[in-house]
Formats: structure tokens, C-alpha cells, sequence
């Protein structure tokens, strides 16, 4: 593993996060993410997080695991399973580790069904490094622009959802989540020139993510939704922040807000 892991400030303010306990919380920072490969994949193995750090050593093995799942159950990581062995990786891995020269690991490559709901980051570090990336894969934008005619309808369908066709549409998911209600029609043209219906699962969680930065300072600097979309800033690098072994009180950071941007 890497020398540093780095962790957002932002996370502090995610729901994702806010949905764990404090020990739950120590087995994803202090846990898996410092036992990670560079991929961001690991065996979902408790007995491996307890002999990693000594934090957490204290604790059974029943506690670590279902601690895991819970991160996986609110969506910080997803789980697959390869070969009857079970294994962890984190959809927005490259977003914050940003690995440029990833060392060689015994873990193998997320299949499709897992990488389809990677961060186009993540995706991209494991297609040009991992050696087990899969030939024959192509995400579900590749697939749209290979189909004939696709993207003419792909735009046809996003337009429609953007005026109300249908109450589940892409768009609405992201003007529901979206904290500043302006500029509606704006903001589904830019929807859908960006193409951003291929990319709703990576735009949302980074909206997410990025809600407590958003809404500082009572929401004053909020951009209009339009742009937002625009400016693309859904692939925003997020200020980030060294792990070091004598801070592990990571807690301290998220209940406290004034202490969210020092280092943990």
C-alpha cells in the first residue's frame, strides 16, 4: 500500500459517512482504507483490518464485519466476489488517492456489473493499469455512443425527462438533490448537452459528497444548478488531506465542524 491515504474534509458533512458509528467509521478509515491495494481493493476480510491496526484489534471478528457491512449497506463501498473469495473497493477510489503509478497487487479487477458504477477516474485507473482489466468492456457511455442513432435519442429522452415526461427521470433525481432550486429550464439544457444521464450515479454521489461545502456559510455561494452542470464540477478534485498515525481521531473532524478542514 501507498505511504499516505488521503481523506476529504468534505466527507464530514456526507450522509454516507453520518450513517456509520464511530467504530464503524475506524474500520473504513483505519481499516480498509490503509489495508487497500492501490486500486482500492482489498479481501472482505475482518481478521486482516484487526492485524493491520492495532486500533481495532481489540475488537472480534463479528464487529468488524458487520461494520463492513454496513459501509457497503450506505454505499461508501461495494462488494463482489471472485474465484469463492469475497472482496471491497471504494466507486470513487482514484476521485481522492489519486494514484498516478498503482503497484502491482494479488487483488483482481471488479468485474462489469461493478466497474459500470465506478467514477470515470476509478474506471480509468483500473483500464490502463490493472492487468485483469476486463478486454471487452465498455461503459455504459461507450455503449451509447457505438449504438446507431443513440445519441440522437439519448438526447431526445433526456430532453423529455428534463420537462416533467417522466417523474424518474435522470433529471429529476438531480434537481430533487440539488440544494438551489433557479433556473430549472437552464439547468436541463445543460443536462442533457453535458450528457450527464449516463453519469447520474457519479454526478449524485459527488453532490453528495460535496452537499457541506455547498451549504457553508448558509448556502450563500451556492452556484446556480445551470452552472454547476456546466462547469462540470461534479469532477471537482476535492482539497484533501494526509492520514498520519498520530491522528486517528477521525471522528473529531466530523462532529465538529470548525475542525473540517485540518488535517485529521
Amino acid at each position: 500500500m501507498p505511504d499516505n491515504r488521503f481523506l476529504s474534509p468534505r466527507l464530514g458533512q456526507s450522509r454516507k459517512v453520518s450513517a456509520l458509528t464511530d467504530f464503524e467509521a475506524r474500520v473504513w478509515s483505519h481499516g480498509y482504507l490503509l489495508c487497500s491495494d492501490d486500486y482500492g481493493v482489498m479481501l472482505y476480510s475482518a481478521a486482516i483490518i484487526r492485524g493491520f491496526n492495532r486500533r481495532l484489534a481489540h475488537a472480534t471478528d463479528e464487529l468488524v464485519v458487520a461494520a463492513l457491512a454496513k459501509i457497503v449497506e450506505v454505499g461508501l463501498l461495494l462488494d463482489f466476489e471472485h474465484q469463492e473469495e469475497r472482496y471491497l473497493c471504494d466507486p470513487m477510489w482514484q476521485n481522492y488517492q489519486m494514484v498516478r503509478w498503482p503497484r502491482q497487487t494479488v487483488c483482481p479487477c471488479p468485474p462489469a456489473e461493478i466497474l459500470l458504477k465506478c467514477s470515470g477516474e476509478t474506471l480509468q485507473l483500473f483500464r490502463s493499469k490493472h492487468g485483469e482489466f476486463p478486454k471487452n468492456f465498455r461503459s455504459t457511455s461507450e455503449k451509447l455512443n457505438t449504438r446507431q442513432g443513440g445519441r440522437a435519442q439519448a438526447n431526445a429522452n433526456a430532453n423529455a425527462e428534463a420537462k416533467g415526461g417522466s417523474e424518474g427521470g435522470a433529471f429529476t433525481r438531480f434537481w430533487a438533490a440539488y440544494p438551489k432550486k433557479v433556473g430549472k429550464d437552464r439547468a436541463a439544457e445543460e443536462w442533457r448537452r453535458k450528457g450527464c444521464e449516463a453519469q447520474t450515479d457519479i454526478i449524485l454521489a459527488a453532490l453528495d459528497l460535496q452537499s457541506g461545502y455547498l451549504l457553508r456559510d448558509g448556502g450563500k455561494y451556492i452556484p446556480n444548478p445551470a452552472t454547476w452542470l456546466h462547469q462540470g464540477r461534479w469532477k471537482d478534485d476535492p482539497p484533501t488531506i494526509k492520514i498520519g498515525a498520530e491522528r486517528s481521531r477521525l471522528n473529531d473532524a466530523w462532529v465538529d465542524r470548525k475542525a473540517g478542514d485540518h488535517a485529521l
